[in-house]
C-alpha cells in the first residue's frame, strides 16, 4: 500500500472542498512525479500486488485483451503521419491495459513501444497523500481532473456525502466505507483498498 500523509480531512455538512494541486490548502500534501517507464506508472496508478492477485482469482485467470497490432517503437517518430498516429493510438491502448491488468506480463511485447511513447511525451502525475478522510452528510469532496492518485489511510463517506472525481483517478487506502457514493461518471475510478464495507470486486470497484 502506498504511503499516506499526516493530515486528516473532514468535509462538513453543506461544505464543498476541492482537492487540486493549485489549492494552497493542500499544496504540502501534493507531489508531482515524472515516471520514466510504464512499470513506474503502473506502480502509481495500477493495483497493488495483493489486489492484482485477488483480481486474477476473481477473474478466473482470464487473459488480458492485448491490442490488435504490435508495431515497432520507431513508428512513433515516423515521418508518415498515418503511421505515427497509429503507433500512438496503439501505445495509448496498450499502456492503459498494462496499468490496469492484474497480469501485465501478458502485455510484455508492447513495453518497448509504451516506454518509448513515455520517453517522448515526458508525462507527469500529480498525487496527494492524506491520512483519514471523512465526508459528512451533505458534504462534497471534489477531486480535480489533474489529481491522478489519492492515497489515504481510511475513507468514510456518510449517507448523503459525496466524492466527485472530475477525471480518471486511482484511490488507494486501507479501508473505504461508502464506495457507492463516489461519483465518477463519465470518467473512471480505480479503488485499491484492503477493506470495503460494500459489495465490490477485489479492487474495490462496484460489483
Amino acid at each position: 500500500m502506498a504511503s499516506t500523509g499526516d493530515s486528516n480531512l473532514q468535509v462538513e455538512t453543506g461544505e464543498t472542498v476541492l482537492l487540486s494541486p493549485e489549492s494552497q490548502r493542500f499544496s504540502a500534501s501534493y507531489k508531482q512525479v515524472y515516471p520514466r517507464s510504464i512499470d513506474e506508472i503502473r506502480s502509481l496508478l495500477g493495483p497493488s500486488d495483493e489486489a492484482a492477485k485477488a483480481l486474477k482469482t476473481h477473474q478466473c485467470g482470464c487473459a488480458s485483451h492485448a491490442p490488435i497490432a504490435l508495431v515497432p517503437p520507431e513508428d512513433l517518430t515516423a515521418k508518415d503521419k498515418a503511421i505515427k498516429a497509429r503507433a500512438k493510438e496503439i501505445a495509448v491502448q496498450a499502456a492503459a491495459q498494462y496499468v490496469r491488468s492484474p497480469d501485465p506480463s501478458r502485455l510484455a511485447q508492447w513495453k518497448p513501444l509504451i516506454d518509448r511513447y513515455i520517453a517522448i511525451g515526458n508525462p507527469s502525475i500529480w498525487q496527494i497523500a492524506l491520512a483519514d478522510i471523512e465526508v459528512f452528510d451533505g458534504g462534497t469532496l471534489l477531486v480535480s481532473a489533474s489529481t491522478r492518485v489519492l492515497n489515504a489511510n481510511n475513507i468514510k463517506i456518510h449517507d448523503t456525502g459525496r466524492i466527485k472525481c472530475q477525471g480518471n483517478i486511482t484511490i488507494k487506502c486501507q479501508t473505504l466505507q461508502g464506495i457507492r457514493r463516489i461519483i465518477s461518471h463519465p470518467v473512471g475510478v480505480l479503488t485499491d483498498c484492503l477493506e470495503t464495507r460494500e459489495r465490490t470486486d477485489p479492487l474495490g470497484r462496484r460489483a
